[in-house]
């Protein structure tokens, strides 16, 4: 399945794209060594020092000094072999290091390919040409330039289509206005096709392929001014659905949801269906996060209700698919903490949560899990090899105080526990990212406050 990848935050600003590498080193069990060799029973006749009769044979075992350790010593010692795993374990996470690669290339998405390769998309240029399209290299961890885009945008909405071709549409013009066109881009061929346009501009939206081919687009709004004119923004949010037909290369009206949604999370399901979940909202025209899910039935082209988000309204949340088909969501930011607008805090003072939860499709309910150490959201979640989940960095601050963290962390499902990764050398939110073949977690531009680009981004080496 492809790697959950999102566009930066609308505060970011065409972001200049690094990457360095960290390599784990995985520590080999310990051998166990047991002593196959028995006491053997030996019979032996004895003679009563208090009776001249002698007693009747009996048989001992010669246990003096035995082979095999006792159980309670075997326990012991499996003991003190898993805390020298633990151990060297934690001296392998603590010694890595990050080696770190200069690009000069802004990117702004990136689309795995059936083939297991990256296409990243570049950022338009201060002279407003479009952005360039670039095949990620995992052995030279290195971007090499395959072609152009046809039109210049920011924070484009992204999918990869069967054929695999990469559909991007929306995001933002050159003059900040918000997009609806639409254009494929054939990374064999290097070159991108302007086809027809959404029938509502929309920035933030949140895409995802259909089992059909296609494509469906849900929410995001048709004013992105957070910064300026949140109001504005959490006003326009759309309430709207749009599906894509690759044969027609056209949209066409979807099933609306709810209510408007914008910074909310998608995610696909093992049958094709969609969760859409979280986001901030204006339903009852008061600013509010969301703690709504929805159902998208591909089948049926319908929206239908689903179970709410037990940890509460969230908006700029990680939906990251796991490898049994769940859905883990993780961190985004809740209103005072609370639900809706109400609770006693700004509509706008928005904080970073370290709540998470795990959608089951097979129950479709909401199991919650151990919460992240770090509060954090504007981040992406990545499915590793070994079944974990790995959260990078984002925002830990408010959603108009942008306060970016450094660490990383993973999240083992079998054991619901979080465990340190090493920090990020910068503080990022608002970044690309994705693994890639050779299970290097690849983390590209990032902003450190909203406005400043970093010059540098980061590759992680994971175990496979």
């Amino acid at each position: 399945m492809p790697a959950s990848i999102t566009p930066r935050k609308a505060r970011s600003a065409a972001a200049a794209v690094v990457a360095s590498l960290l390599i784990l080193s995985a520590c080999g069990d310990a051998d166990d060594s047991t002593d196959e060799t028995g006491a053997e029973a030996t019979e032996t006749t004895t003679t009563s020092e208090a009776s001249d009769e002698p007693t009747e044979p009996t048989t001992t075992t010669a246990a003096e000094e035995p082979d095999d350790p006792a159980p309670e010593q075997e326990e012991e010692q499996e003991d003190v072999e898993q805390e020298e795993e633990e151990e060297e374990a934690g001296e392998a996470v603590d010694s890595a290091s990050w080696q770190q690669l200069t690009l000069a290339t802004p990117v702004e998405a990136a689309e795995q390919l059936s083939d297991g390769s990256f296409i990243v998309l570049g950022s338009p240029s201060e002279t407003g040409e479009p952005g360039a399209i670039y095949r990620w290299s995992p052995d030279s961890s290195e971007l090499t330039e395959v072609g152009q885009l046809a039109e210049p945008r920011r924070m484009p909405t992204t999918t990869v289509l069967a054929d695999d071709q990469i559909l991007v549409t929306g995001g933002l013009g050159i003059t900040g206005d918000v997009l609806a066109t639409t254009e494929l881009v054939d990374a064999g061929a290097g070159t991108s096709t302007v086809v027809g346009s959404m029938e509502s501009p929309r920035a933030r939206g949140k895409m995802a392929a259909l089992p059909d081919g296609g494509a469906i687009i849900t929410g995001g709004a048709s004013v992105l001014a957070i910064e300026t004119d949140p109001t504005a923004t959490l006003a326009s949010a759309l309430a709207t659905t749009e599906v894509f037909d690759p044969a027609t290369q056209t949209w066409s009206a979807g099933p609306d949801m709810a209510s408007g949604r914008v910074t909310h999370a998608v995610a696909a399901l093992p049958d094709g269906d969609i969760l859409i979940t979280g986001g901030l909202t204006s339903a009852s025209g008061i600013p509010m996060m969301s703690a709504s899910s929805e159902i998208y039935d591909a089948e049926t082209n319908s929206i239908t209700p689903a179970a709410d988000l037990p940890i509460g309204g969230r908006g700029e949340l990680a939906a990251t698919s796991m490898p049994d088909g769940r859905i883990l969501v993780t961190g985004g930011g809740g209103i005072g903490g609370a639900n809706d607008a109400d609770s006693g805090g700004s509509p706008f003072a928005i904080n970073a949560a370290t709540d998470a939860a795990v959608f089951d499709p097979a129950t479709m309910d909401w199991t919650v899990t151990e919460p992240m150490s770090t509060a954090r959201g504007g981040h992406l979640g990545f499915a590793l090899s070994d079944g974990t989940i790995a959260v990078v960095a984002g925002d830990s601050g408010s959603m108009l105080e942008l306060t970016p963290t450094s660490t990383v962390e993973v999240y083992d499902p079998v054991a619901d526990q979080w465990s340190p990764l090493p920090d990020l050398p910068e503080a990022v939110a608002g970044y690309v990212g994705f693994v890639d073949t050779n299970g290097q977690l690849v983390i590209l531009s990032g902003t450190t406050n909203g406005t400043d680009v970093l010059s540098s981004g980061f590759t992680l080496q994971t175990l496979q």
